[in-house]
Parts: C-alpha cells; sequence; structure tokens
C-alpha cells in the first residue's frame, strides 16, 4: 500500500495542480504519527535525497499556494494523497532541523517546514481533517530556540562570501558563559554542547527563516484557538518574543561604533555625552543597550583630551570616562540583567589587548599613590584617604555580588572577580579567594559550575601561588560529594586533569615540568594545611577506583615518588588507592616501611600514611613479614590492664573514684599534666575502645562528665571527636549520650561549638543518628549562634545537607520549635522528653531579651517548607495550640498569655503566608516587559490559576476552622482582661488585609468584632498613605548619591 503526497505545488493562473509527485510508504507514514513526531524516522535513501535537493522550491511554492488559495483539503483529495502523509514530511525537515547537530541547511529547511505546517493549521478545515498535533505544533513553534545560534555574535567566520549550504566547521570551544543569558531555575542543570561556526551568509538565511516562522504563527492566532493550550500559548509568547531581541542589541552597538569611529574628536564628546544620559534610562533594554555600545568603543583607540578643544567635553573623550562612569556605574543596576551583563563585561574588558583599559580598572579598585602631584600636603593626605576608601567600597560592592539573589548575577560577578585577580587589579589576597571557593556551594547548579571552571581558570593563570592553591582544594575537593551529580562530575574531572593525570614516573635524569610540581605542591598542601580536606578526597579516590583509573602503570609511576622530595605527596595519594589495586610491588612498600622505623625525619602524617598503606597490605604478607612488622608496632590488642589503667588516669581528673590527688602510674599527679598529654590521652583510650567493646561501656560515662565538668578546651574537643566516631562503631550503645554530645553546641568555647555541629551533622547524614528528643531543638538553636561563621556553618548544613534527606523536619517540629524556646511544659504533648536543670537552662531561650532569636529561628524554618506544609501547619496551630487555649485545656497565665502572644505574632509573620498567594504574576521586580521569556510566562500563567484556586481554599478554611476560633478566643481575652488581645487583633488585621471588602462576611457571627478589624484596617491605610506622601516630599533629596556627598565634602 502506497500514500502519495503532493510536495511541490506551483500556481497556474487560478487553480492549484500537482506537480512531482512522490510515493511514500504507508508503514513509514503511520509510524511517523505512532512515534508522535518525538523521534525521526528515517525515509527511503531515494526519496529522501529527492526531498533535500528540491526543498527550497518546493516549500517556498507551496507557501506561497496555501497564503492564496483558502482550502487545499478538496486538491489533496482528488490527487490520492493523505493529509497525514503531508504532514508526516512535513515533520521530517523540522525533527531535522531542530538536531542539535544539524547543519545550516536542515535549519533552514526545518524552520520552512514549520512555518507551512502552521500555515497549514490556520486553513479552515484542519481541526476536521486532523492536522493539529500537539507535539509537533510545539516543537514547530519553538524551533527558533533550536536553530538561532545562541552565541552566534562571537562565533562568525571572517569570510561572509563562502556558501552557506555547505556544513558548518564544528568545534568545542572553551566554555563562556553569555551576558546575556536568560536565569532559569536554580536547579536545572547545565550540559556543555557543541556549537557550530556560521558565516554572516548563514545567519541571514537563518534569520529570514526565523522571521517567516514567527509571521506564519501570528497569522494563525488569528484564527486557531491555543488559549486553553497552556503550553503551546507558552511556547507562542517564548518564540515571538525572543524573535524580537534576536541580535539586534548586538548588530545595533556594532553599527553604532562603525559611525563614531568616523567622528571627530568634539562630535565623538558630544555622542559619549548623550550615551552617557542614555545609559541611565528608566527603560531597562536601553540602559542594556547603553553597555553593549560602551564595549564596542573601548575596542577602539582610545581617543586623547586635546582632540577636543572645549574643556566641558573633553572629559568624555578617555575610556575612563566610559570604564568609571558608564561601565562600572551599571553594576547598581536596579534591574539584575544589567547588573550582569555590567559585571560580565567587566571581565571582558580586561581580556582587551589595550593596557590602558587594566590601568584604568586599577583606579577604580586600588589606591593610586598621589604623591607626585603637586597638591597641598593636607589636601593630598585627605584625598589620599578618600581615594582609598572609594576604591575598598568599590571592591566591597563587587564582592557583594557574588550573594546577589539573581543567579545570572553571581555567575557574572564571579567572572568578573577572576578577571581581577588574574590581572593583579586586586591582591590574591586569602579574603578576595575565599569569596571565590565559597561559591562552588551556591545553591544554584550552575554558580557552581562556574565557580569551579573560576578558580580552575585561575590556577591555570597562577599555578605557583600558594594561596591561590589553597582556595582550588577548598572550592573544588569538597564538590565531589556535592548533591548533584553533575557537580560530583565537573569537580572529579578537575581533580583528573590537575593531579592523576600529572604523576609520571619519576627519575633522577628528567626534571619535574610547571604541571608536575603543581601536582605535588597540591598533594603537600592535602598532607598539611589542607588536611581537613582528607575525607573529601578519600570520596573522589572511591569514585576514580570504580572508574578503573589506578592502573598498574599509574601505581608503578606513584611509588617511584615516595622517595624524591615530595614523597609526602606520594605516600599520601598512595594511601587512599592502594586498596584498590590489584597487583603492588610489596617489597618496595616494605623497604620504605623500614625506612621509616629507623628514621626519626619522617613526619608524623607520613607515618600514619605509610601504617595505612601496611594496613591494607598486610593480608599478602607472608607470616615472618608478619610477625616482624608486628614487633615494631605497639599493638592495642595486646595491651595490660596496667597500661589501660595508666591512660584512664590521664583523663579522669575529676572522678571521685580515683585516689584524689595522690600521684598515679611512676609518679605524675594527674592534675599537673599538660593539655596537650589530656588531649593526647583521651585518643589513645578511644582507641583502645575501639578494640575492646567491654571499655566502650566502662569509659562513656567517663567522656560524658569530661564534657560536662572539664576545662580544657582541646580535651573537650577531643572528645566530642571521640564519641561521635564511637557512634559509627557502637551506636546503639552511645545513642545515650547523644544529649551530652549535643550539649556541647552551647559550649562557651566556639572551637567546640563548630566540631560538634560538623560532627553531628556527618552521623544524621549516615543515620547513625535520628531526630530524637532535644536534638533537632538544640540544633537550630545554632542559627543563632554569637559567632556568625557557626551561624551561618548551621544554616548550611540545615538546607544543602540535611533537609533534603527529611524535606519534613521543619514543618514537623515547628510547633514543639515554640514550646521548648519558651521553657513551658504544661501542654500534653510537646516539650516531655528529658533534661537536666542545667540543659534547660543551657538551650532556654525564654523572656522578651531572646524573642528576636527566636523568630529568627522561626522565619528561617517557615522560609524553607513548601505551600503544603504550611496548610498543614497552620490547621496543626489552630488544633493544637489556639483550641487549648480557647477550651481551657492549658491555662491563661503569665507562661499561657506568652505561648498565645507568641503563636499570634507567628501567624503574622510574612513567611506563613502562602508562597503561590505572594508571588507576582510576572517576572523579577525592576524588570521590564522586553525580558519576558517562556520560562517566565508558563510561571505567570501557572501561578496566576494556583493562586485562584489556593486562595478559594484558603478563604473556605479560614472561615470554617480559624474564624471560630477567633471569636472564642477573643471573647475569652475580653473576659480575661488579657494583653494578648492586642496580639490577637494584630494577627487579624494583616490576615484581614487579603480580604478587606469581605471582613462582615468571615465575621457574620461576631458583628462587633467585625466593625473592630473594618476600623482597624482603615486606620492601617490612612498610616500607609501619610508615609507614602511623606517618602514623596524626600524623593528629591534621597537621589543625591553617597559619592557626591564625598566629592563635595572633599571641595
Amino acid at each position: 500500500m502506497f500514500s502519495r503526497v503532493i510536495f511541490v505545488l506551483i500556481l497556474n493562473g487560478e487553480d492549484l495542480t500537482p506537480s512531482d509527485i512522490l510515493d511514500l510508504s504507508l508503514p513509514w507514514v503511520e509510524a511517523v504519527w505512532d512515534l508522535e513526531f518525538t523521534e525521526r524516522r528515517p525515509l527511503d535513501d531515494t526519496i529522501q535525497q529527492e526531498l533535500i535537493v528540491n526543498w527550497e522550491k518546493a516549500f517556498r511554492n507551496l507557501y506561497q499556494c496555501l497564503l492564496v488559495h483558502g482550502s487545499v483539503w478538496a486538491i489533496l483529495k482528488e490527487n490520492g494523497t493523505t493529509v497525514k502523509s503531508l504532514v508526516a514530511v512535513l515533520s521530517l525537515f523540522v525533527l531535522a532541523g531542530k538536531s542539535k547537530a544539524a547543519s545550516v541547511q536542515q535549519k533552514v529547511s526545518g524552520l520552512h517546514a514549520a512555518s507551512v505546517y502552521l500555515l497549514l493549521l490556520g486553513i479552515p478545515g484542519s481541526i476536521a481533517n486532523k492536522v493539529f498535533h500537539e507535539v509537533l505544533f510545539d516543537t514547530c513553534s519553538n524551533l527558533t530556540s533550536h536553530c538561532w545560534p545562541q552565541d552566534s555574535g562571537k562565533k562568525r567566520k571572517k569570510h561572509n562570501f563562502k556558501s552557506s549550504q555547505t556544513e558548518g566547521k564544528r568545534f568545542k570551544p572553551q566554555r563562556k558563559d553569555t551576558p546575556e543569558e536568560v536565569e532559569v531555575d536554580e536547579a536545572e542543570e547545565e550540559k556543555e554542547e557543541e556549537e557550530l561556526n556560521f558565516s554572516g551568509q548563514d545567519l541571514m538565511s537563518i534569520r529570514d527563516a526565523v522571521v517567516l516562522l514567527v509571521q506564519s504563527l501570528l497569522r494563525l492566532l488569528h484564527t486557531f484557538p491555543i488559549k486553553d493550550r497552556q503550553q503551546s500559548s507558552s511556547n507562542c509568547a517564548q518564540v515571538t518574543t525572543d524573535s524580537i531581541i534576536i541580535e539586534f542589541r548586538s548588530h545595533g552597538a556594532q553599527a553604532v561604533g562603525m559611525l563614531t569611529s568616523q567622528m571627530e574628536g568634539r562630535d565623538y564628546a558630544y555622542f559619549i555625552k548623550w550615551l552617557f544620559n542614555f545609559s541611565r534610562h528608566s527603560k531597562m533594554v536601553r540602559r542594556l543597550f547603553s553597555v553593549d555600545v560602551v564595549m564596542v568603543l573601548l575596542e577602539q583607540p582610545e581617543r586623547r583630551p586635546e582632540e577636543c578643544q572645549d574643556p566641558e567635553l573633553a572629559c568624555f573623550l578617555p575610556h575612563k570616562f566610559l570604564i568609571q562612569s558608564m561601565l562600572f556605574a551599571r553594576q547598581m543596576d536596579e534591574s539584575p540583567s544589567v547588573q550582569g551583563h555590567a559585571l560580565a563585561c567587566l571581565a571582558q574588558c580586561l581580556e582587551l589587548s589595550s593596557l590602558n583599559v587594566t590601568r584604568h580598572w586599577l583606579h577604580v579598585f586600588v589606591c593610586v599613590d598621589l604623591s607626585s602631584i603637586s597638591f597641598d600636603i593636607d589636601l593630598m593626605k585627605y584625598t589620599q584617604l578618600f581615594v582609598f576608601i572609594a576604591a575598598k567600597e568599590n571592591l566591597a560592592l563587587l564582592l557583594q555580588h557574588l550573594k546577589d539573589s539573581k543567579t545570572n548575577v553571581r555567575k557574572s560577578a564571579l567572572q568578573a572577580l577572576v578577571g581581577l585577580l588574574k590581572h593583579n587589579v586586586i591582591p590574591m589576597s586569602l579574603e578576595n579567594l575565599a569569596r571565590l571557593s565559597e561559591r562552588c556551594r551556591d545553591p544554584a547548579v550552575s554558580v557552581k559550575k562556574k565557580a569551579l571552571q573560576c578558580v580552575g581558570e585561575l590556577l591555570t593563570a597562577k599555578p605557583e601561588c600558594r594561596v591561590m592553591q589553597k582556595a582550588w582544594l577548598q572550592g573544588v575537593v569538597p564538590a565531589v560529594v556535592d548533591s548533584e551529580s553533575s557537580v560530583q562530575d565537573k569537580a572529579l574531572e578537575a581533580l583528573d586533569q590537575v593531579l592523576l593525570s600529572q604523576v609520571k614516573l619519576c627519575s633522577d635524569s628528567c626534571c619535574l615540568d610547571s604541571s608536575q610540581r603543581l601536582t605535588w605542591d597540591l598533594l603537600g598542601l592535602l598532607c598539611h594545611d589542607c588536611h581537613n580536606l582528607s575525607h573529601y578526597f578519600s570520596r573522589a579516590v572511591t569514585m576514580w577506583s570504580k572508574q578503573k583509573k589506578f592502573t598498574p602503570l599509574f601505581i608503578t609511576n606513584l611509588i617511584s615518588h615516595t622517595e624524591a622530595d615530595h614523597a609526602a605527596g606520594a605516600w599520601l595519594l598512595l594511601s587512599k588507592v592502594v586498596s584498590s589495586s590489584i597487583r603492588l610491588p610489596y617489597a618496595k612498600i616494605l623497604n620504605a616501611w623500614d625506612s621509616m622505623v629507623s628514621s626519626k625525619e619522617i613526619s608524623v602524617t607520613t607515618c600514619c600514611h605509610i601504617l595505612c598503606v601496611m594496613g591494607d597490605i598486610a593480608e599478602h604478607l607472608n607470616k615472618d613479614t608478619k610477625y616482624r612488622i608486628i614487633a615494631s608496632l605497639y599493638c592495642p590488642a595486646k595491651v595490660s590492664k596496667r597500661t589501660v589503667l595508666l591512660v584512664e588516669s590521664i583523663l579522669t581528673t575529676h572522678s571521685d573514684k580515683l585516689a584524689g590527688r595522690k600521684r598515679l602510674g611512676g609518679g605524675f599527679s594527674a592534675l599537673s599534666l599538660p593539655a596537650r598529654v589530656r588531649a593526647h590521652g583521651v585518643i589513645t583510650l578511644a582507641k583502645l575502645c575501639l578494640q575492646h567493646e567491654d571499655l566502650v561501656q566502662k569509659y562513656l560515662p567517663v567522656f560524658a562528665r569530661e564534657l560536662e565538668v572539664g576545662t580544657q578546651v582541646a580535651v573537650r574537643n577531643n572528645v566530642v571527636v571521640i564519641m561521635c566516631d564511637l557512634c559509627v562503631r557502637y551506636t546503639n550503645i552511645v545513642d545515650h549520650y547523644i544529649p551530652n554530645i549535643s550539649a556541647c553546641l552551647r559550649d562557651s568555647e566556639a572551637v567546640i561549638r563548630e566540631q560538634t555541629l560538623i560532627m553531628l551533622t556527618n552521623l544524621l547524614q549516615e543515620e547513625f543518628v535520628k531526630w530524637k528528643g532535644s536534638l533537632f531543638f538544640r540544633f537550630v538553636v545554632a542559627l543563632v549562634d554569637p559567632d556568625p561563621a557557626i551561624a551561618s556553618l548551621c544554616e548550611y548544613c540545615l538546607l544543602h545537607l540535611l533537609l533534603k534527606k527529611n524535606p519534613e523536619m521543619f514543618s514537623q517540629h515547628f510547633i514543639e520549635c515554640i514550646f521548648h524556646f519558651n521553657s513551658y511544659s504544661k501542654h500534653k504533648s510537646y516539650n516531655k522528653f528529658p533534661q537536666s536543670e542545667r540543659e534547660k537552662v543551657q538551650f532556654s531561650l525564654k523572656g522578651a531579651q531572646h524573642s528576636e532569636k527566636r523568630f529568627l529561628i522561626y522565619r528561617f524554618l517557615l522560609k524553607y517548607i513548601t505551600d503544603a506544609q504550611r496548610i498543614i501547619l497552620t490547621h496543626k496551630i489552630n488544633q493544637t495550640v489556639l483550641a487549648c487555649f480557647a477550651d481551657e485545656e492549658l491555662p491563661l497565665d503569665a507562661d499561657g498569655a506568652e505561648i498565645l502572644s507568641e503563636t499570634f505574632n507567628i501567624l503574622s509573620l510574612k513567611e506563613m503566608k502562602l508562597q503561590v498567594t505572594c508571588t507576582p504574576a510576572g517576572g523579577a521586580a525592576g524588570e521590564e516587559p522586553e525580558e519576558e521569556n517562556m520560562h517566565t510566562m508558563a510561571k505567570a500563567v501557572l501561578q496566576a490559576a494556583q493562586k485562584k484556586v489556593v486562595s478559594q481554599v484558603q478563604k473556605k478554611t479560614f472561615i470554617e476552622n480559624t474564624v471560630p476560633l477567633i471569636i472564642s478566643l477573643k471573647s475569652l481575652l475580653e473576659q480575661k482582661h488579657s494583653p494578648v488581645l492586642r496580639d490577637l487583633m494584630a494577627y487579624l488585621q494583616v490576615t484581614m488585609q487579603d480580604y478587606r471588602n469581605e471582613v462582615k462576611e468571615f465575621f457574620s457571627e461576631d458583628k462587633h468584632l467585625a466593625a473592630e478589624v473594618e476600623f482597624a484596617l482603615k486606620m492601617t491605610e490612612k498610616e500607609a498613605m501619610k508615609e507614602q506622601m511623606h517618602n514623596c516630599t524626600l524623593k528629591g533629596d534621597a537621589k543625591t548619591t553617597t559619592a557626591q556627598v564625598r566629592i563635595q565634602s572633599i571641595m
């Protein structure tokens, strides 16, 4: 069975006649439709080749015919051609153009085929003839995003006269983010794709095809109903919006540059003055365009001031004005898109060949020596101070962008910071590099990847800088355990390239090149200054072993470095990889062991690494060798009871069971031992516990007692680590002592609080410890730790490590937080876990003096729960808190009044509102409609629908569940003359803002309360209006910037 499809239709007078009719296999047509246009089904080679040769003329004629004639259904039927066959052929071209590997010809033909399909849909009868298919329609309407080169402005061929029919030469460029990058969901993973190199003629062909597609789509929208198809309408909005702005800014800026290059000095200065005013326009797109123009102008030769005789205009000629007054000023723009674009351009400026550009950036970020300028001495000192402060503030502003709420701004700030560091504009200080490393743990996946790329780029530029080496390790190594697999892969790839691939055979005749020296410098840092990263590096080695990276050749090369100057790094790496290797040169390792035992020059760290290697190869050694090694060790399994008691006496100085203050173990007084000895003593005792389970039961109470009454910081710190390590081996035994460990979160020493936070996080991650008893409440108290670093660490642990394993833990523990932090124990269900009086006082946040801390915790927990959890939480608060007071199950005494007051204040928080009802139905604040894209428009439509539904449900729930409780509580509070009544009314005032015109309906059973609420709302509106008028009167004065004030003070 064959079907006939009219592929080329030509217009003869007023009639459509078939010309060039192709026979298509019916099974092929059916297969294309069965796949629902998600895959490209190959066609017979002969037919496909004929289609490829004749496509251009065919599409042009067919498109014109469909425009002229109102209906083609009868003609198709008369010639034995089915609509399904025609659509199948069109889809063949569309899917080919959508492919990432599509040539220019395939892209253009795909766009033309999509235009024909959209035009066909607009012909009356298309629905009856079943032309419409949602998947194919969405593919056609969104085809521009696949066919238009995303970075075409930077990757054009130099020779525009080359044929556009030849396929573009493919290459893999170094990954760079474009400044106009559209911001997407922060959880979305980025994929590096191959890009094509297009000539100017290619771009013109694609652009014309895009324009034709947009015209067809707009023509279709007049007649074809798609308002009920959300995804389709979203795709239509995207293609029309994106097509308007595609490449026009870039072409416009280049055109302006060509014109200004022909201007005389005075005319050029006039233009720059006008451009300066244009860069402050209220329209975001115009400010964005001004930045593009500045970048083009900076590539031109710098104008000299003497080219313009007018002194008022001469200041506009140097590049310094473009950089400082226009480009750098835009980084503080109100639009995140302009901010990000300006920051990205800052980095691009530093890559320009002109040395003057770098010098001008130095003036922005570095205090310039003014001693050579003739100033009055006092004025010069004052001016130097001002320039220093301004440069410091400029750098602070740039670093502030690294924590911006917008992903594209943070990525652009990273790019700018790397440029400034690489070109020595700002110093390679520990502080500046730490900001860079921190972004490797950014919440957004794309920012983490960008940060990993940036630290790698900077390490390549500054391989011998030790501070840079540390920053690279601190950024890349922890990323191997990131929650996103794509980030893990990127970190592993970077470590592989810098560390593993540079392990070559070591010999006396060969010298290390710069890459190899960098490798051993980094491994040396992992042995000493960055030894805290050892755990992450071990995880990386585990992943590499699964990939079979450690070949016999690699092991041989690595062992050849164990006698070099950098042997410490070689033994570190060998200790990590030896367990993953099958064949090892045992004799070489045993010789190193013998050298270590007899030598006093090998460091303790290297000894530990050699011991790790010996432990891994022990099973492969003969009995004589094993006995020889054991004889050289002091084996914990063979320790005598007297030795155990001696080690115990070092720790238990506070035990009344010991012999008071008499001399122990050879005449040393326990109390006279230094803290360092006692700190090592507890570690030794812990190792003995790991060998003998019966010792664990005996000494755990001793360790717990030391945490409570010990005075030496090093000892208590080691005890925390020991007890957490024992929890891994003896989980059930140590579980009883978790409250003793968690009590250290309120220790007087910051180092112990931080250590406890880290160790508990590890145990919770691996599920050796559960959120039982008071652990959660003690953990979140670290959010208000007096040390900001610990508070920040706690926030990171909760959000990025623990919440993902238990997404409901914030909402589950929230209500109990209210009772726990206020030390309220009269509720029948909450705050009933056992605690000592010391612990209650230690973790209590009761009282007005701690109100700010309590609400900081409340806001944090509420900020990161879902709307579904908010609805459930609100219902539980009604049932377990408000209802208990309304039914007088809980007494309304002083403590009860505090709980009820706090509950109303929590319910009034903006974080308690459902986010779907709070989110504006558009893009980010300060953005213009021109910035809208498919994601924001689709999100806006979805939010609008969700907001409507959720608002109705919320209203119904509030009326049925909350209002009766509020009426009962108000009556009770009035009877008691309780001051909590004021908090109740404040809660109603906040809540009823969304139902301003429905107050009487809500409180129909209490008209007096309805009148009070209406009065309160009116008073609030009046106060808001007064405040708005007051702000308007001061608006003009507020426009003067800080910099202008300082300049005026100098003058």
